[in-house]
C-alpha cells in the first residue's frame, strides 16, 4: 500500500502536486536499497557500504537481526530518495529503526517522517513482548553523521552505548600464539562443529551489553519437531564475508570448547581487508592469554593469505575487556559507531547493562 509522506510528518516539505510517497520494500528492491545506502555512506564516510553478491542478497557493512519491515520513499516520477526498516526477533523486547535520505533530499522532513514511519511499525512488533519488560527503540549511527544524531535526539532518544571500529596493518609476519598448557587450536569444520561451538559462542556473548539472555528451552521430547539441518550446499559455501572457510578456529581443553576467532576473508567496505567477525572466549577459562593466542593465530593465517589489513568493531567500555585486548595487539580505533536509545514502555530489563561481578 501506498502511503503519502506527508501523512508521518505534516511539515514535508515536498511538492503538494506531486507529493513523496512511502510503500512497502520486498527483495525486489535490494538494489535500490544499496543504491541509497552507498549514496548515504560515500557522502559520510567515503566508501560504499552495501552491495549485491552473486546470490543476489544484500550485504551490509551493518548486520541488522530479525526479519526487516522496509520501505521505499519515492517521487512521482519513481525516483527512490529514501530508505527506512524496523527490525525485530523474540522475545521483541527491542526493535532496531534506520534509514538513510538520499544527500540530495536532505533537510527536507523526510528522515522525522520516516523514524515515525518506523516507530509505528515498531510498537506493532513491540505489541507482542512480555507484558512486564522494559520495551526500547534502538537506532545506530556513526559519531560523524551529525544529521543523524540531531533526528535522533530531537525524537527523544539518548546516547546509550559507543562501538569501536579497530584496525591493524601486518608490516611483517605476527607474533607465533602461545596457549596456555592443555589448550589446542585447530580449524572450525562448518558441517560438524556448529552444534557445541554455537552453544559455547552464545554462552560466552552472554557477558555482553544488551545481551538479551532468553531463559533456557525445555529439553526435547520425543514428540518435539526436529529442527531441519542447512544443505550441503549452504553447509559448505565458502562465504568470503562471513565465518569464511580456513579463518575460523576453535580453541579446546580436550574435547570441551573453550571459545572461538570467527574471520571474514574480506570486508564489504575494502575488498582487500580482512575482518575479526568475532571473539570469544568463554567464563572460565577467560583471563588465560587464550583470546591473544587466537587472534594472532588468526592474524598469523590472515598473513599467510596475503591480506595485511584487518579490521574489527567491540563494544568501547566492553565487559569483558575486549577493547583493552585489541589495543594490546596493535589495533587501533580509527572510526565510532552510536547506539541511541528511547524507551516505549518502563518495566523489567532483559537485557544485560552492566558487567557480571
Amino acid at each position: 500500500m501506498t502511503i503519502p509522506l506527508r501523512a508521518f510528518n505534516p511539515a514535508l516539505r515536498d511538492d503538494e502536486q506531486a507529493p513523496l510517497t512511502l510503500h512497502p520494500a520486498g527483495p525486489a528492491g535490494n538494489p535500490v536499497i544499496a543504491m541509497l545506502l552507498n549514496a548515504h555512506s560515500m557522502d559520510l564516510l567515503g566508501g560504499p557500504h552495501t552491495l549485491m553478491d552473486d546470490h543476489g542478497r544484500l550485504r551490509q557493512v551493518r548486520y541488522t537481526p530479525g526479519t526487516a519491515t522496509q520501505a521505499l520513499v519515492t517521487t512521482p516520477g519513481g525516483e527512490a530518495v529514501a530508505y527506512a526498516f524496523c527490525s525485530g526477533e523474540a522475545p521483541f523486547v527491542v526493535t532496531e529503526v534506520g534509514g538513510v535520505v538520499h544527500p540530495a533530499y536532505r533537510r527536507r522532513g523526510i528522515g522525522t517522517a520516516l523514524l515515525r514511519w518506523a516507530e509505528r511499525q515498531a510498537r506493532t512488533i513491540l505489541a507482542v513482548a512480555p507484558a512486564d519488560a522494559h520495551l526500547v527503540l534502538n537506532a545506530h549511527c556513526y559519531d560523524v553523521d551529525q544529521g543523524a544524531r540531531a533526528l535522533l535526539g530531537q525524537g527523544g532518544y539518548h546516547l546509550a552505548r559507543e562501538w569501536i571500529h579497530l584496525t591493524v596493518t601486518l608490516g611483517q609476519s605476527p607474533p607465533a600464539p602461545v596457549f596456555p598448557p592443555g589448550i589446542t587450536v585447530r580449524e572450525l569444520d562448518q558441517r560438524t562443529d556448529w552444534p557445541r561451538v554455537g552453544p559455547a559462542l552464545d554462552e560466552a556473548f552472554m557477558d555482553h551489553w544488551g545481551q538479551i539472555n532468553m531463559p533456557p528451552e525445555p529439553p526435547p521430547t520425543p514428540d518435539s519437531p526436529v529442527d531441519e539441518q542447512p544443505s550441503t550446499e549452504t553447509a559448505n559455501e565458502d562465504d568470503p564475508y562471513f565465518n569464511s572457510a580456513g579463518l575460523c578456529f576453535v580453541a579446546l581443553h580436550g574435547d570441551e570448547v573453550v571459545g572461538s576467532c570467527l574471520c571474514n576473508a574480506r570486508t564489504i567496505e575494502w575488498p582487500d581487508v580482512g575482518r575479526v567477525g568475532s571473539l570469544s572466549i568463554r567464563r572460565p577459562y577467560r583471563r588465560q592469554g587464550i583470546a591473544r593466542a587466537l587472534l594472532h593465530h588468526a592474524f598469523g593465517a590472515f598473513y599467510q593469505r596475503g591480506v595485511r589489513r584487518i579490521v574489527t568493531d567491540t563494544d568501547g567500555a566492553s565487559f569483558t575487556g575486549a577493547n583493552h585486548l585489541y589495543a594490546q595487539v596493535g589495533m587501533s580505533i580509527y572510526r565510532r559507531e552510536l547506539t541511541f536509545e528511547r524507551t516505549l514502555r518502563p518495566g523489567r530489563e532483559w537485557r544485560a547493562l552492566h558487567a557480571v561481578a
